[in-house]
């Protein structure tokens, strides 16, 4: 039987009534905690449970600890799925990832019935996926909806649970036509067995909603956002994180239909309020960061954008690990500030790290890689280094045609800057370029 014991563990760790009893009453708290903050009652249950971080921490690392993967799951049977996803929503805690994903390879070693495997599954991936670990999750929440659709029917609570927390993987991942019908489908489901106005329910219609807006449905999907957000503000009061969340996803349908008077209001709000809930720190507020940083680049105001870029891309980079993709687009924010200024090699000095990063880890292939690519030789270019321009932007080209398509944005630019280079580099084969060319390729 496989062991889940720490590596290097000098001898087997057993249970002990003390163990199962502190793991019984922490499971307790935390299905209180994770029911009162999805209420109005959301500040006194984030309070209680930040004070007893200590406690609830040891009690996982100790439950970790355990030798064999069949008393890991009889001991952790208590801890339910509310208790994990209350974890994610209120603090980023790494001992709630690890402890759902030991739980999920216990499981599996053991040959645990298959809806207690199709459990553990939902519960690491619903944790690692609200993390921002998305490839990780991907599989595990896959595997628990062909499960529980399977054993349990389309119908079940516990299958839309499965179908949300995937739907919204993909949707994170930018497959967005992937996500729409399991978000539809979850958001159904939830509305015949919760009601319309269950936050669960409206969780689902929002980010069923941002699907259909990130593929072009706009006006179907803002007019569901504006309901979404109107429940959630009703059902958990204005002020709570999971309505700033929906403020976030109004405030970029708000831009994309070109009024950015209120896409600022309402993402300057959504920052606001989620460190004055949650604090400077956690995944919400560096996502805040993050969104504003962007929009304010897209409005062109690069001097704004760069320190909330830094931000998130330092907080990103802290958690998710320096190569994650968020952490390699704020960067590549930070970068296109830089350029937006005319500060051409600070820019470069951010972009080719993140390039190295994003073509070792991520492979040459990624979107992200794909657009790192494309802004370094655009610095390149503004530089007058046309020929190492062309040598970066023609593989990237084939590629991003490839895998993103020739009426992608990216591929776009690519071919039109590259046609400018090759263009400026043959007038200058026989005599000095003269400067032909410089600050052609800005594009804001």
């Amino acid at each position: 039987m496989a062991s889940g014991a720490p590596a290097g563990a000098a001898t087997p760790v057993a249970a002990t009534p003390a163990l199962r009893a502190d793991v019984e009453r922490v499971a307790h708290q935390l299905d209180d905690w994770g029911r009162r903050y999805h209420s109005r009652d959301w500040r006194p249950a984030l309070e209680e449970l930040r004070a007893a971080r200590g406690e609830v921490d040891a009690t996982l690392a100790r439950l970790a600890a355990l030798s064999d993967a069949a008393e890991l799951l009889s001991v952790a049977a208590p801890l339910g799925a509310m208790g994990f996803r209350c974890s994610t929503d209120i603090v980023d805690n790494r001992a709630f990832r690890d402890m759902a994903l030991a739980l999920s390879r216990a499981a599996e070693s053991c040959g645990a019935p298959e809806m207690v495997r199709a459990s553990c599954d939902f519960q690491a991936g619903d944790v690692l996926s609200n993390a921002g670990h998305y490839g990780k999750a991907l599989p595990l929440l896959e595997r628990a909806l062909e499960a529980r659709t399977r054993l349990l029917g389309p119908a079940d609570g516990g299958t839309l649970d499965a179908a949300h927390a995937l739907g919204v993987c993909r949707h994170s991942m930018g497959a967005n036509a992937e996500a729409e019908p399991l978000l539809k489908a979850a958001y159904d489901g939830r509305k015949r067995l919760l009601g319309p106005n269950h936050p669960a329910t409206l969780f689902s219609l929002q980010s069923y909603a941002g699907t259909l807006v990130w593929r072009g449905k706009a006006a179907a999907g803002e007019a569901l956002l504006g309901v979404a957000l109107a429940g959630l503000e009703a059902a958990l009061g204005p002020d709570h994180p999971l309505a700033l969340f929906a403020v976030i996803y109004v405030g970029l349908s708000c831009h994309s239909r070109g009024d950015d008077v209120q896409a600022e209001a309402l993402l300057r709000r959504a920052l606001e309020g989620t460190v004055a809930g949650l604090g400077e720190d956690g995944g919400q507020a560096t996502l805040c960061r993050y969104e504003l940083g962007h929009w304010l680049l897209r409005v062109d105001r690069p001097l704004e954008a760069r320190p909330l870029l830094q931000q998130a891309a330092d907080e990103y980079a802290s958690d998710l690990g320096a190569a994650h993709p968020l952490a390699l687009r704020s960067l590549a924010g930070v970068s296109r500030a830089f350029f937006d200024q005319g500060r051409y090699e600070e820019a470069l000095a951010v972009q080719r790290p993140a390039l190295a990063a994003a073509s070792e880890e991520l492979g040459a292939d990624h979107e992200t890689t794909l657009f790192l690519a494309m802004i370094t030789a655009m610095s390149l270019g503004e530089l007058g280094r046309y020929a190492e321009a062309v040598a970066l932007a023609q593989p990237a080209l084939l590629r991003a045609r490839a895998t993103l398509g020739p009426e992608n944005q990216y591929t776009r630019n690519l071919s039109r800057h590259l046609s400018m280079w090759d263009d400026i580099l043959q007038a200058s084969a026989g005599a000095p370029a003269h400067g032909r060319g410089r600050g052609r390729g800005r594009r804001r």
